[in-house]
């Protein structure tokens, strides 16, 4: 969505001892750049502040932390970019001289693509005949981009970055450099092997390289080492152009054969058969996490909306469909922005840092993306696919005449690992409804025109107060935006359960029977939500873990369990006792009459078939019931 910014940081680097021809940073402005806004047309009103061809801005949601050239593709009426932002001349060029750049695109759904010329003549457009590099829609993250310059050798040459979208939003550059750079240089771009794989399983150790020399790459090895053996493999017949990546995947695998963490470093070197130029960006380390377990993964999206937003109707109905179609699996939070809206929860709302509505981060790792239906269950499918390390649940309980809630947060971990883990909890209310005219929602989506929404072009704009009802609603925040800090070890053990209790009373306006406890555990390291569990609190009865009934017992051994445990049943009297077993989706997977028992009984339970995971045994006794949790492993 074209009015959503999002905040990505991205690290520059090049040799210190190359010899800089042209640097332009945009720290000190545009100086000495000459722009060209060669399509006159008018901005839309959202982006009025872009009107010229490039603009500098250091707008913390555009920028890297530090200035950056901004052009607009946006127009109200709608046409073509042609903005142009041109270099002055630059000599010295020579064999080993490259350009390189940053860039992205502010929107994933309106991404702008651009073209980079080179002329020899002059800095007039007519006489920029080279095209030297094009996208027709750059990365939503900064990408460092960089071609070659050998062609002009003993030239002086004018570069220009020119905007040609269609009806996009914003292109963002930053970090022109012109510099002789080294013939053979390679890095390890990016790690991408997973992270988590259970125990007795391999895991292919994979990534990129870059070749960020000026002759191209046929050749190199790449090698892994876990800290004692080392993996050397020769990888040929590839063509790495400078500024080219290649995707690797090692020969060799890692072998994961226990639920502990593994180290390994990934190095290239010798580049087509010649010594690297520069060794310090060689090689990248990683970690695989080996998994007693694999935890249920619910998707958390945290949509920003607000009842001034007219485009907004599309967040609401897109929380109901995911809601109605991935229930077990998915975790809507609706956080509402804007002065005179009545459902801010101001911490959370600045938390999330929208400079655009409707908007969405998915999981706190895809970030600012379109809270449109198919979008969100497209991303939602795909995070189901990663694996998380910890399993998390609750145990609620609710005094309905003081109104407090407890709600003690467990999280079991799959992994032997360390990190600062936090857990937070969120409290959400549905069926929200007001009287004010703050609680009138402006729609675009009114008679039709904009398309239909989920029966919101069939209400007027506004919808009056007495017509709406908000659900999914943030209503309060406990332990900060980031969670609570300590609030779980920051070295943790595989199938280690670790505990940590809110409290908080309801306030009279809000209507127990629609209230939501979600919990959410943060990897604070990088802001991301590794999980999260929902308990409506009208189910609280069902899903209360305690001993309910002082007239008997029960202890479950052992625990964690690989194939069989015990369930010793102590009673005063005779019961009917039942046992059902349900996985962490509140599925049920078994279950068993025992008949009449009194006393102390020992009853038996063998996983079957089950695989290895979190399991809840809700044991009924006569009339009463209580709930252990058990843990399998392999």
């Amino acid at each position: 969505m074209k009015n959503c910014f999002t905040l990505l940081l991205f690290l520059f680097t090049f040799s210190l001892s190359a010899q800089v021809l042209f640097e332009q940073d945009f720290e000190n402005g545009m100086a000495p750049m000459t722009l060209v806004d060669n399509d006159g047309l008018t901005p839309a009103p959202n982006v009025a502040n872009f009107a010229d061809a490039w603009t500098v801005s250091n707008n913390a949601d555009l920028s890297n932390g530090t200035n950056v050239a901004v052009s607009n593709s946006w127009y109200n009426p709608a046409g073509q970019a042609d903005d142009w932002m041109i270099t002055p001349a630059i000599s010295g060029i020579s064999a080993t001289t490259i350009l390189r750049w940053e860039a992205k695109a502010q929107d994933p759904d309106y991404p702008d693509g651009y073209s980079v010329l080179i002329s020899t003549a002059g800095a007039e457009l007519g006489d920029f005949t080279d095209e030297v590099f094009s996208v027709g829609s750059e990365m939503t993250e900064f990408q460092e981009r960089g071609v070659s310059l050998a062609a002009y050798e003993g030239q002086t040459i004018y570069i220009a970055f020119r905007n040609n979208s269609t009806d996009q939003f914003l292109l963002v550059v930053d970090n022109i450099l012109v510099t002789n750079a080294a013939s053979w240089d390679m890095q390890v771009s990016a790690l991408s092997t997973n992270k988590f794989a259970t125990t007795g399983n391999d895991v292919s150790i994979t990534g990129e390289v870059k070749n960020v020399g000026t002759q191209e790459i046929n050749a190199f090895t790449l090698s892994w080492t876990d800290g004692i053996n080392n993996y050397e493999q020769t990888i040929d017949n590839v063509s790495i152009p400078s500024f080219g990546t290649y995707s690797f995947t090692h020969e060799t695998p890692l072998s994961v054969t226990e639920a502990i963490p593994y180290n390994y470093t990934v190095t290239v070197s010798n580049p087509n058969g010649n010594e690297d130029a520069n060794l310090e960006d060689n090689s990248a380390d990683g970690l695989v996490s080996g998994l007693a377990f694999i935890p249920s993964r619910r998707v958390v999206v945290e949509e920003g909306t607000g009842t001034w937003c007219g485009w907004c109707p599309r967040g609401a109905v897109a929380l109901e469909y995911m809601e109605d179609n991935h229930a077990e699996t998915f975790i809507g939070i609706a956080v509402h922005n804007g002065n005179n809206d009545p459902m801010v929860v101001s911490e959370y709302d600045s938390g999330l840092g929208f400079q655009g509505f409707p908007s969405s981060h998915v999981d706190r790792t895809v970030l600012g993306t379109n809270p449109e239906s198919s979008n969100l269950e497209s991303i939602h499918n795909q995070r189901l696919q990663d694996i998380t390390p910890v399993e998390l649940d609750q145990e609620i309980t609710y005094d309905a005449n003081t109104r407090q809630v407890s709600a003690t947060v467990n999280t079991t971990f799959a992994a032997t690992t360390s990190g600062d883990f936090r857990v937070s909890l969120v409290i959400t209310e549905d069926g929200v409804t007001g009287t004010t005219s703050g609680y009138n929602q402006v729609n675009y989506y009114a008679g039709g025109g904009n398309g239909s929404m989920g029966g919101y072009e069939n209400l007027p704009d506004p919808v009056p107060a007495t017509d709406m009802v908000y659900d999914h609603v943030a209503r309060a925040l406990l332990g900060g935006f980031n969670g609570v800090a300590g609030s779980i070890p920051a070295d943790v053990t595989a199938n280690n359960t670790y505990d940590y209790t809110f409290e908080y009373t309801l306030p009279a306006n809000m209507d127990p029977s629609n209230i939501n406890i979600v919990a959410l555990i943060l990897d604070n390291d990088n802001g991301q939500i590794l999980n999260g569990h929902k308990v409506h609190l009208s189910d609280v009865a069902v899903n209360t873990v305690e001993e309910v009934a002082p007239n008997f017992a029960i202890n479950v051994f052992p625990n964690p369990l690989t194939e069989s445990t015990s369930i010793e049943v102590e009673l005063d009297q005779a019961y009917d006792v039942n046992l059902v077993v349900t996985n962490s989706l509140g599925q049920k997977v078994a279950q068993r009459n025992y008949g009449q028992l009194s006393g102390k009984t020992l009853l038996p339970f063998n996983r079957g078939n089950l695989q290895a995971g979190i399991y809840y045994l809700n044991i009924t006794i006569g009339t009463e019931s209580i709930t252990k949790r058990i843990v399998i492993q392999n």
